[in-house]
């Protein structure tokens, strides 16, 4: 629970003082996900 209260105060503080937004940092993450979660392959 702390590292999540973490991550949601440094998000609030980068789009406060503008350094980056919450949908840049959504587009980040989608891209992040998309490079460690391999599709499945299913076999028929």
């Amino acid at each position: 629970m702390s590292e999540v209260i973490q991550s949601e105060a440094l998000i609030n503080l980068l789009d406060k003082k503008g350094i980056i937004s919450k949908q840049e940092l959504r587009e980040e993450m989608k891209r992040v996900q998309a490079k460690m979660v391999k599709p499945k392959t299913f076999i028929t």
